[in-house]
């Protein structure tokens, strides 16, 4: 009798795990760049914002993420688009001392070792030329 219950228990909790892996949204890469996705966050939580008003915003607009150790940096990392879909995004949401957001930036992690990212726009001009440009006195630290 006891082993009949087992394999109830079993087949009900099987047919519970199917059915929720069923709902659960597809997480995808985020379609936009890095740059547009720190751009629109930082139209839900600009500069200023209390990170307690940040974070209840970012949730309410269905992005989920981590803080740093030192609740300084908040890491956004999905973002619920609704229709089953949620999207893998890179971007930090940074506080200062007081605990406002003074930023919202790609994550510098998601920037490979050429500087592109898919769906980046590239500077036109070289490193030397944009350093050299109309600002003489600005000195180039990367200059040979």
């Amino acid at each position: 009798m006891a082993g009949r219950q087992w394999r109830g228990f079993y087949a009900a909790g099987l047919l519970a795990a199917l059915i929720g892996c069923q709902t659960l949204p597809t997480l995808v890469q985020c379609p936009l760049p890095t740059t547009e996705q720190a751009a629109r966050i930082e139209e839900l939580v600009p500069a200023g914002t209390p990170r307690e008003a940040a974070v209840a915003t970012l949730k309410k607009a269905g992005i989920d993420g981590n803080f740093s150790d030192s609740n300084t940096v908040f890491y956004c990392d999905t973002w619920e688009q609704g229709d089953n879909e949620r999207w893998h995004i890179h971007v930090q949401v940074l506080f200062d001392e007081q605990g406002k957001v003074y930023a919202c930036r790609p994550d510098p992690l998601t920037i490979t070792a050429s500087g592109a990212e898919p769906g980046a726009v590239k500077i036109s001009k070289p490193p030397r030329e944009v350093a050299s440009g109309p600002k003489p006195s600005v000195e180039d630290p990367f200059a040979e």
